[in-house]
């Protein structure tokens, strides 16, 4: 992406995003992981700077939790299926149709106020609502964070997300 110049407006800086996202099946269980790579020129604006923390990062984080230059993530879910409780005593698991999906994310700013790693580890509950374009579900989770800048606080997140593919 480029910004100003003979574009207009009123910040001139260039933006690079790199993503990767791969699925693979071990037996019946699959493994979701996705990273991305962010980078801006000089004199981006703040809000166009690359960012660690939030539902689209690092979930154990408060949103923007570190800002820099340049910023890495990665994210690595592995969802059960939805059978997996079908042969319990607890009906309505299988009758509302929820999933469980254990995840761990990580993340890293460069040329900010900090550059230390942070991640978080948790577990989600999802509720497939429909074919919307793409699959889209009801998700919510609670998030560990962990790392050297982490807040005591568990997190609990509760918002909307579409599948990888």
């Amino acid at each position: 992406r480029v910004a100003g110049g003979d574009l207009g407006g009123d910040f001139t800086y260039n933006r690079t995003e790199l993503q990767l996202a791969l699925r693979r099946y071990f037996w019946r269980q699959e493994c979701v992981l996705r990273t991305r790579y962010d980078h801006v020129g000089p004199e981006a604006p703040v809000q166009r700077l690359p960012d660690a923390g939030g539902v689209s990062t690092v979930r154990g984080f408060k949103k923007r939790a570190q800002v820099g230059q340049a910023a890495f993530w990665a994210r690595l879910e592995s969802p059960l299926p939805y059978d997996f409780f079908g042969n319990s005593n607890l009906p309505i698991l299988w009758r509302l149709r929820l999933q469980f999906v254990p995840w761990a994310d990580a993340a890293r700013t460069w040329d900010g106020a900090t550059d230390a790693w942070i991640y978080s580890a948790g577990i989600g509950v999802q509720h497939y609502l429909g074919p919307f374009g793409d699959p889209t579900f009801l998700r919510f989770d609670v998030a560990f964070p962990m790392g050297p800048d982490r807040s005591r606080d568990v997190r609990l997140e509760l918002h909307f997300m579409t599948g990888v593919f």
